[in-house]
């Protein structure tokens, strides 16, 4: 992760978050070979990998794609499907319901990483 900062749609017929705030999630990854023995093969970071975790503690119940989609240039988004010995760049456009609290990454179904954000 690289950087982690509200965000404003940039494209013609983007539509206003949902939850409340947009927030671009900056991510550079570099996945290794030994990840095809992996179940499914793939990273995945897109917004439905990902949770928030609301200042009081809450975890938010919504889903955090929202309206992200069509917010943001496509060539500026992270891809959905990151495969092995493979690197890349861009940005997982998240539609939260504050701008404090916990991101959470998921992967093979478990909490792996998180960041505090202010």
């Amino acid at each position: 992760m690289t950087s982690i900062a509200p965000a404003k749609c940039t494209e013609e017929y983007a539509q206003p978050p949902i939850n409340g705030h947009y927030l671009a999630v900056q991510l550079d990854v570099e996945t290794q070979p030994e990840l095809k023995d992996e179940l499914g093969g793939s990273f995945y970071a897109d917004a439905g990998a990902w949770k928030f975790i609301q200042a009081d503690g809450t975890t938010f119940n919504g889903m955090l794609f929202g309206n992200s989609y069509g917010c943001l240039p496509e060539t500026a988004i992270l891809p959905q499907s990151i495969g092995p010995g493979e690197t890349a760049s861009g940005t997982v456009l998240l539609d939260v319901p504050a701008l404090e609290g916990t991101l959470v990454l998921s992967y093979l179904g478990e909490d792996a990483w998180e960041w505090v954000i202010p």
